[in-house]
């Protein structure tokens, strides 16, 4: 609908200027100016509303996996790392000192420490991750602490004599379990009440402990009997079981999972933590070679000895780049489980050569059993030699098909 607006001028003109008037040429009419108006919009609004609800049910069950599998395993990974996984190699550069030496004494301590306060670490690396409220993060690590230990809770070992007994790092997926539940019970409460000082960390305290007592001990045995079955499915058929656990585990490295978490949750160890710790050097090596045209020397480091994720953009733009990389692992898995028979710990089954700790367990599960010599020379060709030559191989058999082309495995540093 418009609406016309006429605009009229009114003077009464003076006789001097109705002589120039009739001199001058008169202007021209003035014109009306129509001005439009829109019209109202017709009512859409009830079918705007509807399209995010829609969009949020959608991706509901997406966002609850992310939050608990994605973005939680990646903080309880960054747990580890700082606790259980740097604990293991200090604690083996102590004993190359000797456990009698000062300094060896001293940095075999702070090893076993660090692995002792595991359970500490997770639940920090979940709050942070989650985006816990301060009181809620600091009663996650409580509670990370208290799933570590929930098995021994049960059995009545971690207190004797009025002391807290601890063997060890304890159950990862407990301290995942009571963690995570405090955290999102945390969030639920926090800020709604004029005494969360108090209320939060009971709630959140009783709620993880609960959790962690009656959920975690069978979860973690499950978890166990996985472990031990890949183990001896390794061990029974080294070769196709090397390629798919070297394939799988290699694959949970890159993507955004943790791969170092899932080993270390299941208990992998011997030859199937060797031939998965393989397959995770290939995806790292693998990409830092195959990806040397498009990112030089620092992809190279960044790659090799840092982490694959940094191609998860461009996997998301080309999958075909994840081929070199998972057919070296099909290469190196059942070499290291057959040929070389080289072991490794769950610590290290999901890191491979990311800051070498996959390198340095291996070395010390296997050096007593092959030797020395051997456990270098096995561990140079199935976590560089192989992963390099064969990744380099067949990205530049795909480069020539045009399957891959220069700027696909880009590294873009923002």
């Amino acid at each position: 609908m418009t609406q016309e607006v006429e605009l009229q001028t009114v003077s009464n003109p003076t006789p001097q200027e109705t002589t120039a008037s009739a001199e001058m040429p008169q202007p021209a009419a003035e014109k009306e100016v129509v001005v439009d108006v829109p019209a109202a919009p017709k009512e859409e609004e009830p079918k705007k509303e509807e399209e995010p609800k829609k969009e949020k049910q959608m991706n509901g069950c997406q966002k609850f996996c992310k939050r608990w599998f994605i973005d939680a395993f990646g903080g309880m990974a960054l747990g580890l790392f700082c606790t259980l996984i740097a604990g293991l190699i200090i604690k083996q550069i102590g004993q190359l000192f000797g456990t009698t030496s000062t300094v060896g004494s001293f940095l075999t301590t702070v090893g076993q420490i660090a692995n002792v306060l595991t359970g500490c670490g997770i639940g920090s690396g979940i709050g942070l991750s989650l985006g816990a409220p301060r009181l809620v993060l600091f009663c996650s690590i409580v509670n990370g602490f208290i799933g570590a230990n929930a098995s021994a809770i049960v059995k009545g070992t971690l207190i004797q004599d009025g002391k807290i007994v601890l063997g060890g790092g304890g159950d990862p997926i407990s301290a995942y379990l009571a963690a995570i539940i405090a955290v999102e019970i945390g969030l639920l409460i926090a800020g709604r009440t004029s005494i969360d000082i108090l209320i939060v960390p009971l709630v959140c305290l009783i709620s993880g402990g609960i959790v962690a007592v009656f959920l975690g001990p069978p979860i973690a045995t499950i978890l166990t009997q996985l472990g031990l079955l890949i183990e001896k499915a390794t061990a029974w058929q080294p070769i196709p079981m090397g390629m798919i656990v070297a394939v799988v585990m290699g694959v949970l490295l890159t993507l955004p999972t943790s791969s170092a978490a899932i080993g270390i949750s299941i208990g992998m160890n011997g030859i199937s933590a060797g031939a998965a710790s393989a397959g995770c050097a290939c995806q790292m090596i693998g990409f830092a070679v195959s990806s040397f045209r498009d990112n030089g020397w620092g992809g190279l480091i960044a790659q090799g000895l840092g982490t694959s994720m940094l191609q998860i953009p461009n996997l998301a733009k080309a999958p075909q780049i994840f081929i070199p990389p998972i057919v070296a692992s099909l290469i190196a898995g059942p070499i290291s489980s057959v040929v070389f028979k080289l072991q490794c710990n769950a610590a290290g089954s999901g890191m491979g050569t990311s800051g070498l700790v996959g390198v340095l367990m291996t070395y010390a599960e296997s050096v007593e059993s092959l030797g020395v010599g051997m456990t270098i020379f096995g561990i140079a060709i199935c976590f560089f030699v192989i992963p390099a030559v064969v990744s380099w191989g067949v990205s530049e058999f795909m480069y020539k098909k045009g399957w891959i082309k220069k700027g696909d495995m880009l590294i873009v540093s923002k």
